[in-house]
């Protein structure tokens, strides 16, 4: 507290201290969804940070204000790619509905997110090949948290008689890290990846294959699912 200072003026600048936090925030933001946007149509290699800033709308000076190179940018999109992720992942999983509906919505959450908005783009390989370079640690840390997470969804289902993964010689997070590994693989190989269509009816077919398989015996798969092909 500045001594004299009043408890009015104190508001106000505190007010004024949060507005202009909650602008840098959203400056932040204005830049990743550029950076996505030209990413996704230039590659990471093509792209420039003068680019990057005439989509946000700001000087290349204002854009050095938030990241000092291309690297930053890329690194800073991952991670908010993961965070969004397993947020929105952690409310599928949280909803009420079967196993099989709920472990839909997570795998769609994400992995098909990721899919549609990056792999199934123009420069989809690149952009995984640059991930895979620069951001490591992140995906790492960031497929650790995502397979818990598929991990206690599994886990309660377990518990209440609706799964039984011991009888498929399945832990929580074995049968957590099977059911990521085989979406990922369903992406299809480099050169001839399934288009997004394909593969949410992939994701869903799996979550079928999954529910039956760790011995399903309450839930019954979505009737969108429909037959398989």
């Amino acid at each position: 507290m500045l001594d004299g200072e009043s408890a009015e003026r104190r508001k106000v600048r505190f007010q004024a201290m949060g507005q202009a936090a909650l602008q840098e925030h959203g400056r932040h933001d204005d830049i990743l969804d550029a950076a996505q946007a030209i990413f996704s149509h230039y590659g990471y290699r093509r792209a420039s940070l003068e680019e990057i800033a005439r989509e946000a709308g700001i000087s290349r000076t204002g854009l050095y204000h938030h990241f000092g190179n291309k690297e930053e940018v890329f690194r800073a999109m991952a991670e908010r790619f993961y965070g969004r992720g397993i947020a929105a992942a952690a409310l599928e999983a949280a909803r009420e509905g079967t196993t099989a509906d709920r472990l839909l919505g997570v795998l769609k959450a994400k992995m098909g997110w990721f899919f549609t908005h990056l792999v199934d783009t123009r420069h989809g390989l690149e952009i995984m090949d640059q991930g895979n370079r620069l951001c490591g640690d992140i995906i790492a840390a960031g497929g650790e948290r995502y397979q818990s997470l598929i991990a206690d969804l599994l886990s309660e289902a377990d518990r209440d008689g609706r799964l039984d993964l011991r009888a498929g010689g399945f832990t929580p997070d074995s049968a957590a890290s099977f059911v990521f590994h085989c979406a990922w693989g369903l992406q299809g190989q480099p050169g001839r990846m399934v288009s997004a269509e394909e593969y949410e009816r992939r994701l869903e077919r799996l979550t079928r294959v999954v529910i039956v398989g760790f011995g399903g015996r309450a839930d019954s798969p979505p009737a969108a699912f429909g037959e398989v092909s």
